[in-house]
């Protein structure tokens, strides 16, 4: 499809340049250091509740999602603060993937009602294939066409650093990867090997993530805050409509799931990229094409 414009020349190129820059493949991806620092330093997006991919002079990428402060669950009398998610980052490198979580205001590092993250992975991302629910009890479901074929857990709740990752079906449990937390940079950071979600290495194909976080019991199940059937989830990766809206996490999961999920693309050193192609551009309209520089698109 083509999207005229009316930019210049030089506007052109420069959009060019940048969109080329975004598909162009890194020599070597840059490995986290799961620590609980603060030091993701790509720029997030400029409004809320939007997800972007940020990239580097050196090309290494993340997918990084701003979410609003303070959407965290206020049908409670007492909303906690805790388990505000600000922002959500992914990237990869060719033997790991990682994640990382930014909190409002994290008070409990480990022990009951410690921050429990779930980030559910369909890897097929084939509608009605995989597992609906999330782990632990949680009263909370994924969209069928992000049913998941792997499922990390966080272990704070019961004071370990690694995760819980059940294959579909919740079969075949592991303790296995790496977390660390920091109740003063608000930070969780986790780290899996691509080899815990079936894969060699980073996939040729996108992966796709629906993610959610809720109050952990010591043994890591979640807290049962409203009920049977009532979820559990306290706060989630959601736009519920629109980027920069005011909604509040009851209105996404109020009816038992998250519905949204996104969908990053690794490169195969790890780096995420958007899949960007150009397959046609017209920077100076000729005469037979009508001579307006109105005309230009890409």
């Amino acid at each position: 499809m083509q999207r005229y414009t009316t930019w210049s020349f030089a506007t052109f190129g420069i959009a060019v340049y940048l969109l080329t820059c975004a598909y162009t493949s890194s020599s070597s991806a840059g490995t986290i250091l799961i620590d609980g620092a603060n030091d993701w330093i790509l720029a997030a997006p400029g409004s809320d509740n939007l997800g972007h991919i940020g990239r580097d002079t050196a090309f290494q990428g993340q997918y990084i999602w701003r979410d609003r402060q303070a959407d965290e669950r206020t049908d409670f009398s007492n909303p906690d603060a805790q388990q505000d998610l600000l922002e959500f980052r992914v990237t990869g490198d060719s033997s790991n993937i990682y994640f990382y979580a930014r909190m409002r205001d994290l008070v409990s590092s480990s022990g009951f009602g410690a921050t429990g993250i779930q980030i559910a992975i369909d890897t097929d991302r084939s509608a009605g294939s995989g597992t609906e629910f999330f782990g632990g009890f949680a009263d909370t479901t994924v969209n069928d066409s992000a049913r998941w074929e792997r499922l990390l857990i966080t272990r704070l709740g019961s004071g370990n650093s690694n995760l819980i990752v059940w294959d579909t079906g919740f079969t075949n449990q592991r303790f296995v990867g790496v977390t660390a937390v920091s109740d003063v940079n608000e930070v969780i950071e986790i780290s899996l090997p691509w080899s815990e979600l079936g894969l060699a290495g980073p996939p040729a194909t996108a992966l796709r993530f629906t993610v959610a976080n809720f109050s952990s019991e010591t043994n890591d199940d979640t807290r049962d805050l409203g009920g049977s059937g009532i979820s559990n989830a306290l706060d989630c990766i959601t736009n519920f409509g629109n980027p920069g809206t005011f909604s509040n996490t009851w209105d996404e999961v109020s009816d038992g799931r998250v519905d949204y999920f996104f969908d990053v693309y690794f490169e195969s050193d790890g780096d995420v990229y958007p899949p960007l192609l150009i397959s046609e551009v017209l920077p100076v309209p000729s005469a037979a094409q009508g001579g307006d520089t109105g005309g230009e698109f890409i």
